[in-house]
């Protein structure tokens, strides 16, 4: 069994990612999790969110399924995550 710690909109990303039910059948946890700001809005914390179980097959095929995107698009999603 591996774990994996991400960002929950990350994994969302994924799509429809099969997760199976029993710990046991699966080969990856992914742990996710979400940012927080804090009041001065200078400063975030790591707050857990999930714990999603698949296998290595399924992680595979949702990880290779998504459609890239530019360089530019990528640096303006980035951009305007950071300025929230």
């Amino acid at each position: 069994m591996m774990a994996v710690v991400v960002d929950k909109h990350f994994f969302k990303s994924l799509g429809d990612i099969e997760v199976v039910d029993d710990l046991s059948s699966g080969d990856i946890a992914w742990f996710t999790v979400a940012f927080e700001q804090d009041n001065s809005g200078r400063h975030f914390k790591l707050v857990p969110d999930d714990v999603h179980v698949t296998t290595l097959e399924r992680a595979t095929e949702a990880l290779t399924g998504g459609t890239p995107v530019t360089l530019p698009e990528f640096e303006l999603d980035i951009r305007s995550k950071l300025d929230m």
